[in-house]
């Protein structure tokens, strides 16, 4: 069976995809990501994706959002995550993402491919969730660094003991 090459597979998926290179600028999406953004091609095309995504001005991670998009360009392994999106009307959204490498001919990461699924099972997201809240927690509880946290208007939100250690107080 021969395949015909006028068919177009990346707009004919029903997850939202977008390509992505090492600084987050999104470098093609299809027709479904479209949709569900409610954005044209020419509106997304050199933004970042946690900006058209999410709104946020810096990647995910400064806003509590695993992204392992650094670790895929990193080790030149797919790897995912689960997010959770609340909408401008107020819903939340509970998105499955799966990041996966493109490789040139030396194997070398040079954009990568995600696919967003909303997802309505929302128990293994969960646990992936308490277990990377764990984990950061007794990273950042057992860490011989200050740590401070701060919200989107500067306002401290976190700060380890080390950190008032160090400044000579007490956490608050």
């Amino acid at each position: 069976m021969t395949q015909d090459p006028s068919f177009d597979f990346f707009n004919h998926i029903q997850e939202s995809i977008l390509v992505i290179n090492q600084d987050y600028q999104i470098l093609d999406v299809n027709q479904t990501f479209l949709t569900v953004v409610k954005r044209r091609r020419e509106e997304v095309l050199g933004k970042t994706c946690y900006q058209i995504i999410y709104r946020y001005r810096h990647p995910c991670r400064f806003s509590g959002q695993l992204c392992p998009l650094k670790k895929v360009f990193r080790t030149g392994k797919p790897e995912r995550c689960f997010h959770t999106l609340d909408s401008q009307n107020g819903s939340r959204k509970h998105l499955d993402l799966l990041f996966s490498p493109v490789l040139d001919s030396k194997g070398k990461v040079t954009r990568v491919i995600e696919a967003v699924r909303e997802t309505r099972d929302t128990g293994q997201m969960e646990e992936a969730l308490r277990e990377s809240e764990q984990r950061f927690r007794s990273i950042v509880e057992n860490s011989f660094t200050g740590i401070l946290m701060v919200d989107n208007e500067y306002q401290i939100i976190y700060a380890n003991e080390q950190l008032g250690r160090i400044l000579g107080r007490s956490p608050a």
